[in-house]
């Protein structure tokens, strides 16, 4: 008996040994990796970024010193950072289709259905097959001008608060005010009119946003079980996306009780849209209402932050700036001289040369998404002399 275990033992001994041997007999070709920073077990890369108060501008530092293609290990995650319009071309059109696809972490796969979405889907037929959704059912030029009124609605509402909060002598917390304004205008093109959950809405949606712009351990160590039990970051998503799914659930039982009875409303929200495409199921990907949760998220996400930081930047700088303010604000006084109601298509029609040279300077002095979202590689290529696993 004990010289058949004393067998068994040998034999997987041996078994380990030529799998050892074999393995350093059989050569890899070295990969030519990207430089990048000095970094430390376990952590990698992170030391190097913590120390700024900003994690953009750390990387463009780094990427000044190691080269428009600088390679960085985030925990265990090996990040390839891109900071020259030559790698950026390389990598958005030489190379799109080997990095079409997106990073999904744990935060955003909770919120995403583990990327049911459209930003940070796999690319395939699915993917095509939403995108097509997107931009001709939800993003269509006929589709944005039908919100017009809507538009014009909250602006008139937002100019009306802040003229009576500026009448009273009130300080007026006007990023606050910007941030409202653009969310409330979001609920009425996705629902396609206010609602009693529009502040539940949009604040589960909004505590959503936060919980990604932040890196957690169980990002950075995606492998580790004991990180993603100590992450509480994927927690907190998993409760975002539990309440947002509640929420727009009720939405979408009222309106589908809505179709059935044959109800019509004044605009068909973004929502009511993906319910009769879901309803009509003429679509080669099923439409399920997690599908239109991910999409509703994706769509906020785009468009709240971005918008309401832009306008933020804008008014900053104006203040900073009077002789600025004057001669844009002398620009609209004089296109819209003696109009007391701007609509859309007096915008249209108006040049405000100066007014679109201060938005462009805005933005480029202050970007609404410094980091692009990241992509992921799909396979192993060469890029500017570098190999890409």
């Amino acid at each position: 008996m004990e010289e058949k275990v004393l067998l068994a033992v040998a034999v997987v001994v041996l078994l380990v040994v030529v799998s050892k041997l074999k393995s350093l007999l059989v050569t890899k070709p070295k990969l030519n990796l990207p430089p990048g920073p000095w970094t430390l077990p376990l952590i990698g890369s992170i030391h190097h970024l913590v120390t700024s108060p900003s994690i953009y501008r750390a990387m463009r530092d780094l990427a000044q010193k190691h080269g428009p293609l600088m390679m960085l290990r985030l925990g265990e995650v090996p990040t390839l950072v891109v900071s020259s319009p030559e790698a950026a071309q390389a990598i958005t059109k030489t190379y799109d289709i080997t990095f079409a696809d997106r990073h999904l972490n744990a935060t955003i796969g909770v919120l995403t259905f583990n990327g049911t979405d459209l930003v940070f889907g796999t690319y395939g037929e699915r993917w095509r097959q939403l995108r097509k959704i997107t931009v001709l059912e939800l993003l269509s030029v006929a589709r944005v001008q039908s919100f017009q009124r809507i538009r014009e609605e909250e602006v008139a509402r937002f100019m009306q608060s802040l003229a009576a909060s500026a009448g009273a002598g009130a300080t007026v917390n006007l990023s606050k005010m910007i941030s409202r304004f653009i969310n409330d205008t979001f609920v009425r093109e996705s629902i396609g009119s206010r609602c009693k959950y529009q502040d539940d809405y949009l604040d589960a949606f909004d505590t959503a946003v936060r919980q990604t712009s932040v890196l957690t351990v169980a990002d950075l160590f995606p492998s580790s079980r004991l990180m993603q039990i100590l992450g509480t970051a994927p927690r907190n998503a998993l409760k975002c996306r539990n309440r947002i799914t509640r929420i727009l659930e009720q939405i979408i039982h009222e309106q589908v009780e809505a179709m059935d009875r044959g109800e019509k409303t004044a605009h068909e929200g973004l929502i009511g849209v993906l319910l009769r495409l879901q309803k009509e199921a003429s679509l080669p990907v099923e439409l399920t209402n997690d599908t239109i949760v991910a999409l509703m998220f994706d769509l906020f996400g785009a468009g709240s932050d971005t918008s309401s930081t832009t306008l933020n930047w804008c008014m900053t700088e104006l203040m900073r700036y009077p002789a600025t303010m004057a001669k844009a604000q002398a620009e609209v006084r004089e296109a819209f001289k003696g109009k007391t109601r701007i609509t859309e298509d007096d915008l249209a029609g108006a040049e405000l040369i100066y007014l679109k040279l201060v938005i462009k300077e805005a933005l480029r002095m202050h970007c609404p998404l410094p980091l692009l979202l990241p992509r992921q590689c799909r396979e192993t290529c060469q890029v500017m002399g570098y190999d890409i696993p």
